[in-house]
Order: C-alpha cells, then sequence, then structure tokens
C-alpha cells in the first residue's frame, strides 16, 4: 500500500493500518477484523470519507500488478463460453492457438 496516492499522510498511515488489520483477519467482516467498536467505526469513517476513492486506494496495486507482468509480443485471452473456458494467444494472426480447457473447471 506504500504507493497508494491519498490526500495526506494521515490517511496513508490508516490505509496501512486497515490493511494489516483486514489481513490479519483474513476472511473476516470489518467488525470482526477490526476487534473492537472505535477501530471499527473508524474503518468505516475512513471508507466513506469523501476525499478518498476506491482508484486512490488501488493505484499502488495495479502500479505493482503492471511492473510484475513480463513485456511480451503476444496476449493471452481468456474467454467464458457457455460451460468451457478457451484461451488464445494473439501473437501474429498467424499464429493462433486456440485451447478449449472444458468444463471441468465449473466443478471447482
Amino acid at each position: 500500500m506504500a504507493a497508494a496516492q491519498l490526500p495526506d499522510m494521515r490517511l496513508e498511515k490508516r490505509l496501512q493500518y486497515l490493511v494489516e488489520q483486514m489481513a490479519a483477519g483474513l476472511g473476516r467482516s470489518i467488525p470482526l477484523a477490526c476487534q473492537d467498536w472505535s477501530a471499527t467505526k473508524a474503518a468505516y469513517r475512513f471508507f466513506s470519507n469523501e476525499r478518498i476513492c476506491e482508484e486512490q486506494i488501488l493505484a499502488g496495486h495495479f502500479e505493482a500488478t503492471r511492473d510484475s507482468v513480463p513485456r511480451t509480443e503476444s496476449i493471452l485471452l481468456t474467454v467464458f463460453q457457455g460451460e468451457a473456458f478457451q484461451a488464445c494467444t494473439l501473437g501474429s494472426f498467424k499464429e493462433q492457438v486456440h485451447i478449449d480447457v472444458g468444463p471441468a473447471l465449473g466443478n471447482c
């Protein structure tokens, strides 16, 4: 969350604290992850702050994801069609490869 672009340092510290709380209580609701009413209320105040938007919070995540993807000349496209996933690489159109993964993924 270091790359989150929030309006001031206080909000960035609050976000870092919230991320740590949510990570420690992975899968729990906000009240359970925060463990007490004052921390829960602070979390809800943070999320309802009009100076903060989703894009600002996720900016660092998107940047890290973009930087971790290797630069290639081909693109992998995965499409869900009915009961099956289809994947194809889009390098040059002469080299398209289609893979039918099948409906087995629906049983996960």
